[in-house]
């Protein structure tokens, strides 16, 4: 079923033309291929979905969790705690990486948990890389500590790639991170996005649902000289009703169905 799937996702993209059916808007891979997917051939954050979204030659980026162990590594995961995805039990923020190191994820290929440092970021060329940085520990109920986070960002030299981004959701962790990387805020409330992004003029955009963003709200963005990112999109209705907004950005669950829409 699943090789079934991959085979009509492929020829369903080759099969579309060349030429681009909105100029505006770049494709991202949603968790790299796309956010718990029924009919996903590899897990979300994992290197194989990477290497796959990688594959499609026109992607113009993904979007990865980025979480940290108890020793200061970053980790690709999205979930509050490992119990709901993998073989481990409590949070990626409670373990530390040789811990870590020995998890799978429980899905069809039990793909191993990916750390951040080991992937090739100069084999992505120049497409977009965007960085969710998930910054709470549900097990503790608190914060992770955000100059730790920062020194492990720093020690990975990220800063060095101008089409990497960081996407935050707490203000708090601007002031670490706004002078030395590229940052777009996430918020469901485009009010509160908008007077965050007035009052930090060096966060490059805002991310934000769908359906939380109008056209005429992209149009405003566009004229304060900020990029709009839009995610949960996965129906062919949901991306081509993003697609009419002409966001800088599509963050989709479903890349071979976006791809043949956009492309």
């Amino acid at each position: 079923m699943r090789c079934s799937f991959f085979i009509f996702s492929v020829l369903l993209l080759f099969s579309c033309g060349k030429e681009s059916k909105n100029a505006h808007s770049k494709a991202i891979g949603h968790a790299a291929m796309g956010l718990e997917m029924s009919n996903a051939i590899f897990h979300d954050n994992s290197k194989e979905a990477i290497d796959l979204a990688l594959n499609y030659y026109q992607m113009d980026g993904i979007e990865i969790d980025v979480q940290m162990s108890s020793d200061g590594d970053l980790w690709l995961y999205h979930d509050d705690n490992l119990s709901s995805s993998t073989d481990g039990a409590t949070c990626v923020n409670n373990l530390n990486s040789t811990t870590l190191n020995t998890l799978h994820y429980s899905s069809f290929h039990h793909e191993s948990l990916q750390q951040l440092d080991s992937l090739l970021i100069e084999s992505f060329g120049s497409r977009e890389i965007f960085l969710d940085l998930r910054h709470y520990n549900r097990c503790k109920e608190q914060k992770v500590s955000f100059p730790m986070f920062f020194d492990a960002l720093q020690s990975l030299h990220l800063e060095d790639h101008v089409n990497l981004h960081c996407v935050v959701s707490d203000p708090s962790l601007l002031e670490y991170l706004e002078n030395d990387f590229s940052i777009y805020f996430a918020s469901d409330n485009f009010a509160e996005g908008v007077h965050l992004l007035q009052n930090h003029p060096k966060v490059v955009g805002l991310v934000i649902r769908n359906k939380m963003l109008s056209e005429q709200q992209v149009k405003s963005l566009q004229l304060l000289g900020k990029k709009s990112v839009v995610f949960d999109v996965r129906s062919p209705a949901s991306i081509k009703n993003a697609l009419s907004k002409n966001p800088d950005f599509i963050m989709s669950d479903d890349i071979p169905v976006a791809l043949s829409i956009m492309r």
